[in-house]
């Protein structure tokens, strides 16, 4: 049996990791379309 602390440390983990990878994401589409831009 997982305690219940253990899991609410396993969602926000999870959560603060999809949050990284969202930003980065984000971050990588904005490097992008700036790259695209200046290129013209």
């Amino acid at each position: 049996m997982i305690s219940k602390k253990d899991q609410t440390r396993k969602s926000k983990t999870i959560v603060n990791q999809t949050a990284k990878q969202t930003m980065f994401g984000g971050f990588l589409h904005i490097e992008h379309v700036a790259g695209h831009t200046n290129n013209r």
